[in-house]
């Protein structure tokens, strides 16, 4: 039997998920059986959910580590990549949310360009009906349309083709900044402008939308500073649904402030790479502006969870036979 640990307490619904679609050669341990006997540790040949230096010490039978979402970072916070490496330990990741955040980003998009949250705190709690601001509509007080509009999609990964299907049928244009350009199939995509990240001026300097969807690495920490944010078009918004840690948040707000953006979608915050997520995510306020502030949730719904639990056992059922895994991360680039 292949003993896979949980790296979480599954609800009822995702151990039914489990019973039925995870191979019957797998035998589940959890928390509790570790607390009561940790001597199962040793015996574990897969963790599922994620890892900590104190388990990947003791768990010597190691050889599979798989995610239930998209990104390894949090994996590789407490410098243990090197660890899992020299040990041979393979990382996959289940990879289930591309169509639910694809879906948030839209959202985002057309909330953020009709002003949507602003319209209705001001109807809803003030009884306004934004006269004023309507008669400026050929000022872009109302914001504009998507279509005909430029999107960046910085990252071109699952997410990032799931945003570009959509994004086509709202008619709008769209370029692509990736880390290997040589790599886009040119002719299964139709985009102004495929660019990589040295180059990722041209992208901003061009698009009337911005999306972050690249994992976060030492080189795309900070990636939008404020050098980079003074690129993009005056009136222009940002929506990053990867890692906080790509945004540098006082040059985001000074964007925001000074109009340069015209407004924002966060669904993910710096103060996560510190585990704290308590409380106001920043110490900037950015409500004060047209943004949309999310707890990191894009991808959070029931369906991306059955995709991620029915990948996996697909994934456990290929690792018991042999077969080469889907999802595998490359742990020497982080992603």
């Amino acid at each position: 039997m292949l003993k896979v640990l949980l790296f979480w307490n599954p609800t009822e619904e995702e151990v039914n998920i489990i019973k039925t679609k995870w191979p019957k050669e797998v035998e589940i341990v959890n928390s509790i059986d570790i607390r009561e006997n940790p001597n199962k540790i040793r015996d574990i040949e897969v963790v599922v959910g994620g890892i900590n230096g104190t388990l990947l010490e003791q768990a010597q039978n190691l050889k599979l580590i798989h995610t239930l979402g998209h990104g390894i970072d949090f994996i590789l916070k407490e410098g243990i990549r090197e660890d899992l490496i020299k040990r041979g330990i393979i990382v996959a990741k289940a990879n289930p949310a591309a169509v639910n955040i694809a879906e948030f980003v839209i959202m985002c998009m057309i909330a953020l360009s009709r002003r949507a949250f602003l319209m209705h705190e001001a109807l809803a709690f003030h009884g306004s009906w934004s006269q004023e601001r309507k008669k400026d509509r050929m000022k872009g007080s109302l914001g504009g349309e998507l279509f005909g509009s430029t999107l960046g999609l910085v990252g071109f990964g699952a997410i990032g083709k799931e945003v570009y299907k959509r994004a086509k049928a709202f008619g709008m244009n769209i370029s692509i900044c990736v880390l290997h350009p040589e790599r886009v199939p040119r002719d299964q995509y139709e985009l102004e402008l495929i660019c990589g990240l040295d180059d990722i001026d041209k992208l901003l300097s061009n698009s009337k939308y911005v999306v972050l969807s690249l994992p976060l690495t030492p080189k795309s920490y900070h990636l939008m500073d404020e050098e980079r944010f003074n690129m993009m078009q005056d009136g222009s918004y940002l929506i990053n649904i990867s890692r906080g840690g790509i945004v540098d948040e006082k040059a985001l707000y000074l964007a925001l402030k000074s109009g340069k953006l015209a407004g924002a979608g966060l669904d993910v915050w710096e103060i996560e790479e510190t585990g704290l997520e308590r409380g106001y995510p920043t110490e900037y306020p950015l409500h004060n502006f047209n943004v949309i502030m999310t707890p990191h949730y894009s991808g959070a719904t029931k369906e991306s969870r059955e995709r991620a639990l029915v990948n996996i056992g697909e994934n456990l059922r290929r690792f018991i036979k042999g077969e080469k895994l889907l999802g595998l991360a490359d742990l020497e680039s982080g992603y």
